[in-house]
């Protein structure tokens, strides 16, 4: 396989948190809301069943922070290689999703990395 371009998406620590601890699920039927980006009509109440909003373990501070250390020592050996071959496309990813998707699309275009 030829590979072309990775790219690796670099998010600050503060914008990972922010975005995971405001993560909710209804315990009732599983929908999932965020306070910010997709808060649920009435604040800790399930819009669909009306079942109460918990954080789930994997969204709490203590586990964001293993989370992240185990990721960042699977994967810097992988950045380092890749950025290496000159195909590593290193992306900010604090901005918005939209944000994030026309920087890609515009450093794709007209040729990858």
């Amino acid at each position: 396989i030829q590979i072309s371009c990775v790219i690796d998406l670099q998010v600050h620590y503060e914008t990972i948190q922010q975005r995971l601890a405001n993560r909710k699920v209804c315990r009732n039927c599983g929908n999932s809301y965020h306070n910010i980006n997709r808060p649920p009509l009435k604040s800790g109440v399930c819009d669909s069943c009306g079942g109460a909003l918990i954080t789930r373990k994997d969204d709490e501070p203590e586990t964001i922070l293993e989370r992240l250390r185990v990721y960042y020592a699977a994967t810097q050996q992988l950045v380092e290689f890749y950025a290496e071959k000159g195909v590593l496309l290193t992306i900010c990813g604090d901005n918005s999703m939209e944000q994030i998707t026309n920087d890609i699309l515009s450093r794709l275009s007209p040729q990858p990395c």
